[in-house]
């Protein structure tokens, strides 16, 4: 067992297909579908078995021979209509990721971080750990996002750099004991474990003007 995950794709009408594939890591489930779901003409069939439990190769699923963890288990339920990919987390409890197909061919694996980062599969899978976590990898990603946000974003966005000084001007009686002026703040959060989590914890407005 492992993560909580959702599949979906983007339909050519716009709209969105989402719901439940099983708990496995991405080991298993980005390995699958970067190997044996890799056009639009295999999406079409994966997605066809509706919701499923488990998720192997093509036709694995007609092989009850097999135990469960060796074959595509459909679940009988239909996936469910969203209008966009924002919608995709809404109706799995405690979901840790999605994959989604989009309209340019690609898988990309989405982890529900305080801010939701769409990645190229291929790079994920390519980066799992020895035991199949993608764990190292997010947090290489988290760091990276977080000094985009903080660093270099405020100086292509003078609307959000504005926003980033107010914001830091009324932190909390709590972050002021800790930190003394702008650059150790910024400094404190990117060497921590996971930025993205302590801007979110501190600084909420900073991550809500991106996912807006």
């Amino acid at each position: 067992m492992g993560t909580i995950n959702i599949l979906a794709r983007r339909r050519k009408d716009g709209g969105v297909e989402y719901g439940w594939c099983g708990s496995w890591h991405a080991k298993n489930v980005g390995q699958v579908l970067v190997e044996w779901y890799r056009n639009d003409a295999m999406v079409d069939y994966l997605f066809g078995l509706g919701q499923v439990a488990n998720l192997c190769a093509p036709l694995s699923e007609t092989c009850n021979e097999r135990g469960p963890e060796y074959r595509t288990c459909p679940t009988g339920n239909p996936y469910w209509m969203a209008a966009s990919e924002r919608e995709i987390f809404s109706r799995v409890s405690l979901a840790d990721a999605a994959y989604f197909y989009d309209t340019d061919g690609r898988w990309y694996y989405i982890s529900v971080w305080p801010l939701h980062i769409k990645i190229p599969l291929e790079l994920v899978v390519g980066h799992l750990s020895p035991i199949g976590s993608t764990q190292a990898y997010r947090q290489q990603i988290e760091k990276k996002a977080a000094k985009r946000i903080l660093v270099d974003w405020p100086n292509t966005d003078p609307e959000f750099a504005d926003l980033l000084e107010q914001t830091m001007s009324n932190s909390n009686l709590r972050s002021r004991a800790w930190w003394d002026g702008r650059e150790k703040k910024i400094e404190a959060i990117l060497e921590s474990k996971c930025p993205l989590s302590k801007i979110a914890d501190d600084w909420a407005d900073l991550l809500e003007y991106f996912d807006n």
